[in-house]
């Protein structure tokens, strides 16, 4: 075998060897990028949760309830006093709606 064969197969060779081992670094990096979007799904997933829990607590009623009495105002939880009795009509019931509506 002639020199100039031998250098044109080791050419050959060594640039086989150099794209496989391209190639390999590209399906690590890929699988790399994978793993980080994942970290950062999560993440968003998590975040996602924690401002639903968030939102639910400050629509719910005992926190409405208790901004409306920190601030300083002449609120009053209802007596005994200031309920209102209604009486039903036999009749119709919605007698006593109308009843009430005609002032």
């Amino acid at each position: 075998m002639k020199v100039s064969d031998f250098l044109k197969v080791m050419f050959l060779i060594t640039t086989m060897g150099v794209l496989y081992i391209h190639l390999q670094m590209n399906i690590y990096d890929l699988a790399y990028q994978g793993k980080r979007r994942e970290d950062k799904i999560e993440k968003l997933a998590e975040n996602n949760n924690i401002m639903k829990n968030e939102i639910l607590r400050l629509k719910s009623s005992d926190h409405m309830g208790r901004q409306l009495l920190a601030k300083e105002n002449d609120y009053k939880f209802l007596g005994r006093n200031n309920v209102v009795e209604v009486e039903e009509t036999a009749g119709n019931p919605l007698a006593g709606l109308l009843a009430l509506a005609k002032f």
